[in-house]
C-alpha cells in the first residue's frame, strides 16, 4: 500500500478474512495524522449506511483500492477507483458462485469491471 504523509494508523474490521464467502468484512477505517483538505478535488469524505440493513440495489457507488487491474496483471502503485452499480446478491451468485457470496456482502459490477478487476 502506498502511504504518503497523512496516513497515521489503520483499524481493520475484527473479523477481517475470518468466516465463510470471499474477503468477509474486507473494511478498514484509517486515522489520519492531521485534517483533510476537503476542499481539494482529490479528497472526500464517505457516508456511511445510517440504517442497518439499508437496501443499495441500483445505488450508483465507487470502488477504490490498489489490487489488481487485470486478472493476470500486478497490483496498482497508484491509488484506482470507477464507478459501479450495486445488484442483488442472488444475481452476484450466478456470476460468482454460492460459495463465494455471503449475505453480508455488498456485489458490484458494470460490464466487464468488477471489484476484482477494475
Amino acid at each position: 500500500m502506498k502511504r504518503n504523509n497523512f496516513f497515521f494508523l489503520q483499524f481493520n474490521h475484527e473479523r477481517y478474512n475470518t468466516g465463510s464467502g470471499n474477503y468477509p468484512n474486507d473494511i478498514a477505517i484509517m486515522k489520519l495524522s492531521q485534517s483533510a483538505d476537503l476542499t481539494s478535488d482529490y479528497v472526500s469524505t464517505v457516508p456511511l449506511p445510517t440504517v442497518a440493513g439499508q437496501n443499495f440495489l441500483n445505488t450508483e457507488c465507487y470502488i477504490s483500492g490498489w489490487g489488481k487491474t487485470s486478472a493476470t496483471g500486478t497490483l496498482a502503485d497508484v491509488l484506482q477507483h470507477t464507478p459501479m452499480n450495486v445488484m442483488t446478491n442472488d444475481n452476484c451468485k450466478r456470476s460468482w458462485g454460492n460459495s463465494l457470496i455471503i449475505q453480508s456482502h455488498i456485489c458490484l459490477a458494470v460490464g466487464t469491471s468488477s471489484a476484482c478487476n477494475f
